[in-house]
């Protein structure tokens, strides 16, 4: 690129916020300017001349794992949303409760009762479409 390098390129991009897989392509490659670019995420460090099919399948692989990217940060969007449309008791108990901690234990940490714990939990399972116990533990591990 006559303008910048492939570097400053990707420093922009990061620096805009814009994610997505970047593989850098040189014709002077050499390992410390290919270990910056990995370091700041690069997918890969391409040196010229590559093989067509190769490039391609590494683009195809690259846009696949971007979708997939794109699925999981959409899906921790809406749980964060959906942590965040409860009250701050209800996130308390959520807390607590993914900790480990029992209802009693919960009501006593907060010094509330365990039949307000139970209520709080319900709510938080309903609120955060949790079918089950598990499905509430692994959605806040994963996003929040």
């Amino acid at each position: 690129m006559p303008e910048m390098s492939g570097l400053e390129l990707q420093d922009r991009l990061l620096a805009k916020g814009i994610n997505m897989p970047v593989i850098l392509m040189t014709a002077y490659g050499d390992v410390s300017t290919a270990v910056r670019a990995m370091k700041k995420g690069a997918v890969d460090f391409v040196e010229k001349p590559f093989n067509e099919q190769a490039m391609l399948d590494l683009i195809n692989k690259c846009l696949n794992s971007d979708v997939e990217r794109r699925k999981v940060e959409d899906e921790c969007q809406e749980i964060l949303a959906r942590f965040q449309s409860l009250s701050t008791r209800e996130q308390d108990v959520l807390r607590l409760i993914v900790d480990g901690n029992s209802n009693k234990q919960v009501a006593r940490l907060l010094k509330i009762a365990p039949k307000t714990v139970e209520t709080h939990r319900a709510q938080v399972m309903e609120k955060m479409a949790a079918p089950t116990f598990a499905d509430l533990v692994r959605l806040t591990q994963t996003c929040i």
